[in-house]
């Protein structure tokens, strides 16, 4: 029993591709339904330089893209997925180059603002009283029998 891909089109319904388990053909659905068909393995590289925005995903619903240097295999399906415009792998790449990395910020806040924020603190010292850090239980001195 081979694999199917169904690829639904709203003027002609579902259309079933099959592959056998002895036909060895490498395909790519590409986002409007159409397969491409290739009967030799094929780098993601070569595939995508002819598809810019997009990438190559082992599911339609696939939230990564595979590598360039990856190699599509014959007798498998794959998807031709839509970039976004600013690529996971990027942001994924910068998060990875700004570890570690303390940066220097600076903040500029006007006198009020400054008061404001320190009238803040000082109600939130007055409503928290006694339950503050300096809080200590009131316990009876509990004597200790010798025998």
């Amino acid at each position: 029993m081979g694999n199917c891909v169904g690829v639904f089109n709203p003027k002609r319904g579902t259309t079933w591709h099959c592959m056998e388990e002895e036909e060895q053909v490498l395909r790519i659905v590409k986002v409007d339904g159409k397969v491409l068909e290739y009967s030799t393995s094929v780098l993601v590289r070569d595939l995508i330089s002819k598809f810019d925005g997009y990438g190559i995903g082992v599911s339609r619903g696939s939230s990564r893209c595979l590598t360039p240097e990856h190699e599509l295999r014959v007798g498998r399906v794959y998807y031709l997925l839509p970039l976004a415009k600013d690529s996971t792998d990027h942001e994924d790449q910068k998060k990875s180059d700004d570890i570690g990395v303390s940066r220097r910020i600076k903040v500029v806040l006007t006198k009020q603002q400054v008061q404001e924020l320190l009238s803040r603190l000082q109600n939130k010292e007055e409503e928290s009283g006694s339950y503050g850090a300096s809080w200590k239980p009131q316990l009876e001195t509990i004597f200790e029998e010798v025998v």
